[in-house]
């Protein structure tokens, strides 16, 4: 055949044959299992192909491997022409089961959930700062108050606390940010992430710089307990200045809470972890010393013990707005402070 009659060959079958749209979705699923288009039925307007056609094309399709799985015919009968086969060809090739997926409604407060973080991070200029904390004072204390005063408190409960006592300490930390203008928070309300089964929720301990570590180990207990329940009043979960989300129980070493507006901060707790101390005696031997002699049977080489601490990592994540990089300095070094000295949290 002649270029020209190719050329013309060409444009007579796009003529005859008109180019379908598409979309992506839907051409990724006729290149990956290799669908004619004419097999298909649009179900969308003016006969547009949709996803859902070619799904239940494949789910519906026929495969005809299994004829060509036969043994081979006798020469009689190989010469004796074909029986003729009614209907429409489906393609050779075994089509594969698509996976069948469910999608979940959403509950009324996964959607108050979506909508306020997509604002959140669609709105606001998130400052992450974060800060190590030295923890073994106060896990010393957690313990003496249990086995001496029968006081029981988790460390989330020493975290609320500090948090409120430190936004006393820098109360620019302690502001929300409502159209347009930075609010000071006249009381240090602690909002704490509760994981329920329809989505985390923050009850607020109120006033928690002027409450005991115990007043505040039982009313978060509480809170807890109703909010899994779905017993929380709107006024003990609305509002709040400050939020706290602990994830150091699940071994997180650091992550980045997303804020919760109006308010301007959100502290995320990782877990504590034992660590060699910069001052530890074996860092100083092998720092200070510049040539280490081999160890023999008559004097062997003797390293100093190392010295632990126990470290906890939080993150601080601040409305730029309202809370600017050095005041999320002062409160993360405040904070860390308390946290060093919990004493200050028995006042």
């Amino acid at each position: 055949m002649s270029s020209s009659s190719r050329l013309f060959a060409r444009g007579f079958a796009s003529a005859a044959a008109p180019r379908v749209h598409l979309s992506p979705a839907v051409r990724r699923l006729v290149e990956q299992f290799n669908v004619a288009i004419g097999n298909l039925r649009g179900s969308g307007g003016k006969g547009r192909i949709l996803k859902g056609d070619v799904l239940q094309y494949l789910n519906g399709a026929k495969s005809t491997t299994a004829a060509s799985t036969q043994p081979p015919a006798p020469a009689a009968a190989r010469s004796q022409p074909a029986p003729s086969v009614s209907g429409s060809t489906t393609s050779a090739i075994q089509r594969p089961t698509q996976p069948r997926f469910e999608d979940l409604p959403l509950s009324n407060i996964r959607k108050i959930i979506a909508s306020r973080l997509s604002e959140s991070k669609r709105t606001i200029p998130h400052l992450y700062v974060s800060i190590e904390c030295p923890m073994d004072k106060l896990l010393s204390l957690r313990k003496k108050l249990k086995e001496e005063h029968g006081v029981t408190a988790s460390v989330n409960d020493f975290i609320v606390k500090a948090a409120a006592v430190a936004l006393t300490k820098v109360p620019q930390a302690n502001v929300s940010y409502i159209n347009g203008q930075v609010t000071p928070n006249a009381t240090a309300d602690i909002s704490v992430a509760v994981a329920t089964e329809g989505g985390l929720i923050t009850p607020i301990v109120k006033n928690a710089n002027t409450k005991s570590i115990q007043a505040i180990s039982a009313e978060i207990r509480d809170l807890a307990t109703r909010a899994k329940a779905n017993k929380l009043k709107p006024q003990e979960f609305q509002g709040g200045s400050f939020t706290i989300s602990n994830l150091g129980m699940f071994g997180i070493d650091t992550f980045s809470a997303v804020i919760n507006p109006p308010q301007c901060c959100i502290l995320a707790v990782s877990r504590s972890e034992k660590r060699i101390t910069s001052g530890s005696p074996a860092v100083d031997f092998w720092n200070s010393t510049d040539e280490i002699l081999p160890a023999s049977a008559d004097s062997p080489l003797q390293l100093p013990p190392p010295t632990f601490e126990t470290v906890m990592t939080v993150t601080l994540s601040s409305d730029r707005r309202g809370v600017d990089d050095v005041t999320a300095a002062k409160f993360l070094n405040s904070f860390k402070q308390i946290m060093a000295e919990p004493m200050i949290l028995m006042s």
